[in-house]
């Protein structure tokens, strides 16, 4: 009967590997030909860089324009300084290390789950075609990604009743972000419908001082923090009929139905099953997810950071579920379970494929010119006497080093008059707000308003740019 489930296990694991590598090499390629933009990427990336050359712990980002951590309080970045700085402040080593999470619930899974080897193959299948992470690895790099671990973790323990897993996990969310805290609340509020009071109590109590230090003595210590609650609600206090109707008008149910669809048969096949009611680990697990899915339900948004952090705990729930009550351990589930997943992630997964092995994509020009354009200007960053060095769209995670001060025009950067250089990217890359005819005219106004260094098809570098160089941008 083995013989039967060696072929299966051998493609599988070939199809595993091709999906692992095709997301890595994706996510490389798009460094290295501007189909990445500076937001957020370089906000974390001058921040990790900053944390790692010890230039400060909570350093001030002025691609944000604010402090790391009066941002959001993500401290998990420290974990990725000493990374960056082994690898030389490379930006490559940071897309590793966000593919090290995805890494690792891939192994916690294998070493965790109780399925048979080709039903853990298959649950491994599902992981790499799941959308909601596949579009924050594609968003690289944010902490809400990295996210997925310790949600993943936190789902296994509630179901094995771990419960030194479950704290480890909880104080390892509120290092990711803010926000986990209310999910953990809630979740402490399930220990207590199960009368596990003592267990419930601590769990409320960590989940309130992380609230109550992120929401009042953050600013307090650190300073003006950027109020994004208030931004989100205030809408929907001071208008709420007109802000609920747009909600539910413009809402983007396509995107939540493809995230969140997968996931529908196999829960609903569990609780078939139950007979435990609230009481069941499961319900542990959606406390923790509702009050995030609520957030992202108001921010009308599922993708990009936004995804991960909802899917990893429902690809625990279905992959840990006991086998009495998991479809990767029937006989008929597996196959259609595994399309549906197939079916969501192929339209991430064809992107990352047509880039990967085509050179195609619609946000970015695949070029070698271009690469060694780049490069060319690292290396004019790198040895020159620029301290304020002002760039669009996608070129700054490619040549941003420590030590520099970078500003993207027309995003969060705060506005000087003064700049040591400028590089404006023509064509080819991802160069939100703006488009390719502005960014060209804008490079023709500033010829005779700077010292020229180069200026191609791609790139216009120069010294000492004058205000009309950057116009473009106070017009946005």
């Amino acid at each position: 009967m083995d013989n039967i489930f060696k072929p299966s296990r051998i493609s599988l694991t070939l199809v595993n590997f091709l999906l692992a590598f095709i997301i890595i090499a994706f996510m490389l390629k798009a460094l290295w030909h501007n189909c990445i933009h500076a937001t957020d990427f370089s906000i974390y990336q001058e921040a990790i860089y900053d944390i790692a050359h010890l230039k400060d712990f909570n350093p001030f980002i002025t691609m944000r324009d604010t402090k790391i951590f009066n941002d959001h309080f993500d401290p998990i970045i420290f974990l990725a300084a000493p990374f960056v700085a082994l690898f030389n402040y490379q930006a490559e080593s940071l897309i590793m290390f966000e593919f090290l999470w995805l890494i690792g619930i891939v192994l916690f899974f294998w070493m965790k789950s109780d399925l048979k080897t080709e039903q853990k193959l298959t649950g491994i299948f599902c992981i790499f075609l799941t959308k909601g992470l596949l579009s924050g690895l594609f968003f690289p790099i944010h902490p809400s990604t990295w996210a997925m671990f310790p949600c993943f973790t936190l789902t296994y323990s509630i179901y094995k009743n771990k419960k030194t897993g479950i704290l480890l996990s909880v104080l390892a969310l509120f290092a990711f972000k803010e926000s986990f805290a209310f999910g953990t609340l809630i979740l402490g509020i399930w220990y207590l419908i199960k009368r596990d009071y003592k267990f419930s109590s601590i769990i409320v109590f960590l989940s309130l001082a992380s609230l109550v230090f992120s929401f009042k003595l953050r600013a307090i210590i650190l300073g003006p923090t950027v109020s994004y609650g208030s931004n989100l609600l205030s809408s929907y206090i001071d208008n709420p009929v007109e802000s609920f109707t747009s909600l539910i008008k413009e809402f983007p149910y396509k995107d939540f139905i493809k995230v969140l669809a997968p996931f529908v048969l196999p829960i609903g096949f569990y609780l078939k099953k139950s007979k435990q009611g609230l009481k069941d680990p499961v319900y542990g697990t959606l406390f923790f997810i509702a009050p995030l899915l609520a957030i992202f339900i108001l921010k009308k948004s599922i993708h990009y950071q936004y995804g991960a952090q909802i899917v990893a705990p429902l690809l625990a729930l279905i992959l840990f579920a006991p086998i009495e009550k998991n479809v990767f351990a029937t006989k008929k589930f597996p196959f259609f379970i595994a399309l549906i997943f197939f079916l969501t992630g192929m339209g991430r997964m064809t992107k990352a494929f047509n880039l990967v092995f085509l050179d195609k994509s619609k946000t970015c020009e695949v070029s070698e010119t271009k690469s060694k354009e780049l490069i060319k200007i690292k290396e004019i960053i790198k040895h020159g006497e620029y301290k304020k060095i002002v760039a669009t769209g996608s070129t700054i995670p490619t040549i941003l080093i420590p030590g520099k001060e970078f500003y993207q025009l027309g995003v969060y950067s705060s506005r000087s008059y003064y700049y040591d250089l400028i590089i404006i990217q023509k064509r080819g890359g991802k160069i939100f707000p703006y488009n390719n005819d502005i960014h060209k005219q804008a490079a023709n106004d500033c010829l005779k308003n700077s010292d020229l260094i180069m200026n191609t098809d791609f790139f216009f570098v120069a010294e000492n740019p004058k205000g009309t160089c950057y116009e473009f941008a106070d017009k946005r």
